[in-house]
């Protein structure tokens, strides 16, 4: 068996390819690589608890496209026990976007709440409707105590005949919190709802009862995505017939940086010709989702020339981590209208978890001989990880109780403050995408 060594080792980034495996080679090795690849990563609750009649999207996809950079080198060491063996360094850094939308549609009865963070305290918001012929009827009443100092009052009723469509909105504001309170009522149809808004620097919360069609809220996620890494490995490599083979090992460290904008907006029907024109309800989320991965990688490369200026390549990869990710998250509530406002929470958000990952790569190659000491390789790269980490908002609906069952009659109400159960959760995260790289040796 005749040992060889490749100046520019594979070691684990999503970008380092193979140099030709040639004699004559002089001890040290450089790469450049560039490239793009498509990427999908574990998808975002929208924190929206819908019930009813209609189409609703609980989580929002994040699949995006992102741009890789990536460099690396090696030295030779020698002959090991027949094997030539080296030292390899890489490194690499992928930055990309993923944006994506979530929509909840309601078509007839039902029930919503959005929650923040938090929940306002010292605070009532009750939403009651009823339809019949000739007497549909609905309120939304709101008290809360202003974080300044102060109550704040939003009372809004109304009750219809002899087939009038009818809709109203009144809008509490102060220095730092508002509310809000709308009803709709169709007696046409013997349609009633109900909807209610608080927002203060101590949380927010939106709810919504009765007959909610043509209600529309939609949650918008950007997802800003910093992949970064560096390995330093051993390898050892030799030949058999026209086949190069190299195995190497080493540690490995990667950090994945998600930057989450989300924003919820409310979009309540108005009733046919009733003349109104409702504000819209938001609720923004900026969030900063970072995990760092401590571990290893070991792999294998097999090589196989196809002319004598070029060589076709296989990577093989497998690496073991230890997982730290947090997040640090902000919060915001807007009201539109004729005096918008928005209001910021002090109700930051701050989780921590721990956990184990592994990550698996294939990466096909075709390298050509520009000269002696100087390559230009063609690659692809398939990527998963198995941990990477995303944001769970359930226990929103856990905010309000109500009575209603199938219908629009019946009674909303705010079950107090509390702190809604945001957690961090889990999913795999996969790319694919080409690569090109520069490779030389000196």
């Amino acid at each position: 068996m005749k040992a060889r060594v490749y100046r520019a080792l594979l070691c684990s980034t999503l970008l380092a390819s193979p140099a030709l495996a040639q004699e004559g080679l002089s001890n040290k090795s450089y790469g450049l690589t560039i490239g793009a690849s498509r990427f999908t990563l574990p998808e975002v609750q929208t924190g929206v608890a819908s019930q009813g009649t209609g189409s609703f999207s609980p989580e929002a996809g994040t699949a995006g496209l992102r741009g890789s950079l990536g460099l690396s080198g090696g030295v030779a060491l020698g002959s090991v026990g027949g094997y030539r063996a080296g030292v390899g360094m890489s490194a690499f850094l992928d930055i990309g976007n993923a944006n994506s939308t979530a929509v909840d549609s309601f078509s007839g009865p039902g029930v919503v709440a959005i929650a923040g963070y938090a929940t306002p305290g010292n605070t009532t918001l009750a939403l009651v409707t009823a339809s019949a012929p000739g007497s549909s009827t609905a309120s939304a009443n709101i008290t809360h105590d202003t974080p300044s100092g102060g109550t704040q009052t939003t009372n809004i009723s109304a009750a219809i005949s002899n087939g009038i469509s009818e809709t109203a909105a009144k809008t509490s504001s102060g220095r730092d919190s508002f509310s809000f309170g709308a009803v709709s009522l169709q007696d046409a149809v013997q349609a009633a709802a109900a909807f209610g808004a608080v927002g203060t620097s101590q949380g927010g919360l939106f709810m919504g009862a009765g007959d909610l069609t043509g209600l529309q809220i939609t949650t918008e996620i950007s997802r800003n995505v910093v992949f970064t890494g560096a390995d330093v490995t051993y390898a050892l490599a030799a030949s058999e017939a026209d086949l190069a083979f190299q195995g190497y090992a080493g540690p490995s460290y990667r950090m994945l940086s998600q930057d989450l904008e989300t924003t919820t907006t409310v979009d309540i029907a108005e009733a046919n010709s009733s003349g109104v024109d409702l504000p819209q309800f938001a609720m923004i989320r900026d969030e900063d989702l970072d995990s760092h991965y401590l571990g290893g990688v070991v792999g294998l490369n097999v090589t196989k020339p196809l002319s004598d200026r070029i060589t076709f390549s296989m990577g093989l990869e497998g690496g073991l981590y230890y997982t730290m990710d947090s997040l640090d998250g902000q919060e915001s509530y807007a009201i539109g209208g004729a005096a918008p406002q928005k209001v910021n929470s002090n109700k930051d958000l701050r989780l921590a978890a721990n956990g184990i990952a592994w990550s698996a790569r294939l990466a096909p190659s075709v390298t050509f001989a520009l000269a002696p000491n100087r390559q230009l390789t063609l690659g692809g790269t398939f990527d998963y990880l198995s941990r990477a980490a995303t944001v769970s908002r359930a226990g929103a609906a856990a905010t309000a109780s109500n009575s209603y069952a199938g219908t629009d009659e019946g009674a909303m109400n705010y079950n107090g403050a509390s702190t809604t159960s945001h957690a961090l959760a889990f999913g795999p995260m996969w790319s694919f995408g080409p690569t090109v790289s520069l490779t030389g040796q000196f």
